[in-house]
């Protein structure tokens, strides 16, 4: 039987602290990962260009392939109670086997040693399959803001993210030749330059024949690596259609929802429009009811409205993991900061009710801290929706 649905009240409460790592698929990369050492290379003269790279990196969502991919995920957040498999998925190493036809056509299995999980992008929908609970779960369209996912850490999709936000003022350059996956490819790295952002530098290896990104290295401005995922194996070409097929799963339990988890929830009936700037950074898109980006490169956070439970359970959470906590006119705010990452819970005490904001993104406690103090100074007035 099949129920359409979105997320029942219950079910956003259980997974209430989850949204701290919510915002970060929306402000660059959707994890950060730490593990085994950098690539050695060698650079030559005859290297592709650096801006080339870019270009190859941003077109290949087009390019059919199929392998297994390493990631080594530390990224240290909070045992925050009922986070769940998002915070084993951040937290360690994950091997995921990916075939992929088209951006609208693609699976990603997440190996585990008790069971199958897998993704299934069919058009609009992006199906979850879980053999261990029964469960086959469909979520129409894709929201602004949604948990991380295991297609997230794949090597093209973390850097196609990446480069999005690279910008005119960062230093990209040329890092040489070297083999990943038995493939031959050719090295590009961003050095970003806004002092706000936490990333120090990124480094993405390309296979030279499609341009399909095989491996990426992100390190924190002490250089700290803080994300290592690659292709162990990798085959170019499209994948048996068979593979792609969304397990029929008789007698499972299915559900379809527009609104994948908590975060997604929240943001879709937000009533509050949100400042044209935070800390300095302008909103990235109009601002309106819901979740909002700032910043137009790689140091990026975004804004979400909570409400007054989920505000004390996330800021309770954040704090008993070592948040540091202030004291701010108007409100008080914990600050969390785990490698790339950093966060912000926001408590603004109302006469008959309380308010929060969960800001996130790859920019330093203080850009976040900043931003926390002008939510406080003026902040959103609540959108009459009579």
């Amino acid at each position: 039987m099949t129920r359409v649905t979105v997320v029942a009240r219950a079910a956003r409460r259980r997974r209430a602290v989850a949204v701290v790592v919510a915002l970060l698929v929306a402000a660059l990369p959707a994890a950060a990962t730490a593990g085994a050492g950098l690539l050695r290379t060698q650079p030559t003269a005859a290297t592709p260009a650096p801006r080339d790279l870019l270009a190859s990196i941003r077109a290949s969502d087009t390019v059919p392939h199929s392998g297994l991919v390493e990631a080594r995920a530390a990224v240290g957040l909070p045992d925050l109670p009922r986070l769940g498999r998002v915070a084993r998925l951040l937290g360690g190493t994950t091997r995921a086997r990916v075939w992929w036809g088209s951006p609208t056509r693609w699976r990603v299995d997440r190996l585990t040693a008790t069971g199958e999980h897998g993704l299934y992008a069919a058009g609009r929908a992006v199906a979850a399959w879980d053999y261990e609970d029964a469960e086959l779960r469909f979520v129409v369209g894709e929201p602004q803001v949604r948990l991380p996912r295991v297609d997230d850490l794949l090597p093209p999709q973390a850097a196609r993210r990446l480069v999005g936000g690279v910008g005119p003022a960062d230093t990209v350059e040329a890092v040489g030749r070297s083999c990943v996956a038995g493939r031959a490819t050719a090295g590009v790295r961003v050095v970003p330059a806004d002092p706000a952002g936490t990333l120090g530098r990124v480094d993405v290896w390309v296979d030279e024949a499609t341009g399909l990104p095989l491996r990426l290295d992100v390190l924190d401005r002490a250089g700290q690596v803080s994300l290592t995922t690659r292709f162990l194996d990798v085959s170019l070409g499209p994948p048996d259609p068979d593979d792609l097929a969304v397990p029929e799963a008789p007698g499972a339990e299915r559900e379809v929802t527009s609104t994948p988890d908590l975060a997604a929830a929240v943001a879709d009936r937000s009533a509050f429009p949100l400042p044209r700037s935070l800390a300095g950074l302008p909103a990235s898109t109009p601002p309106a009811a819901g979740t909002q980006q700032y910043g137009d490169g790689l140091a990026r956070l975004v804004l979400l409205p909570l409400p007054g439970h989920l505000t004390r359970d996330i800021y309770r959470g954040a704090r008993d993991a070592g948040g540091q906590e202030l004291d701010v006119p108007g409100g008080r705010v914990v600050l969390l900061r785990r490698g790339v990452v950093s966060a912000a819970v926001v408590r603004q005490p109302l006469v008959d009710h309380e308010h929060g904001f969960l800001l996130a993104g790859l920019v330093t406690p203080q850009t976040l801290e900043t931003a926390a103090r002008d939510l406080l100074a003026d902040p959103p007035r609540r959108r009459d929706r009579s």
